[in-house]
């Protein structure tokens, strides 16, 4: 066999899976949140599954807009890396992580009642929750 017949460029390798555009078709879940700080009010849009994929604009629209670009951007990047990518979640799926801000003040009671009763935190407070 000779280089050439086992020779790819990136292009031949997206050709050969999925493409970004069948990437940016699933059903990602998006996150649009209007946002102000000092410069401001604008929209802050991500992916869920998409870890660091986000866009910013004055509107809805332009925040959206902004996602959609960054997708392309972030799902060529991965593809020509040859890096795995994550698949969209399913409505109802639990997710692996559960992240809640929560103030220092319920923060630190949380973390003293879970050592009054001996377990983790994170044990504590799917007790809490599920009462």
């Amino acid at each position: 066999m000779g280089a050439r017949d086992v020779t790819m460029d990136t292009t031949d390798m997206m050709m050969m899976d999925i493409t970004v555009e069948e990437y940016m078709q699933k059903p990602w879940s998006y996150v649009v949140r209007p946002l102000k700080d000092e410069v401001g009010p604008y929209f802050h849009a991500s992916v869920v599954e998409l870890e660091g994929c986000q866009g910013a604009g004055e509107t809805f629209r332009e925040a959206c807009e902004s996602l959609w670009s960054s997708m392309a951007s972030w799902f060529e990047k991965k593809l020509a890396a040859g890096d795995s990518l994550p698949e969209p979640s399913q409505p109802g799926e639990p997710c692996e992580n559960f992240r809640v801000d929560l103030p220092k003040s319920l923060h630190s009671r949380l973390i003293l009642e879970a050592k009054q009763e001996g377990v983790s935190l994170g044990s504590y407070a799917l007790y809490k929750l599920s009462r």
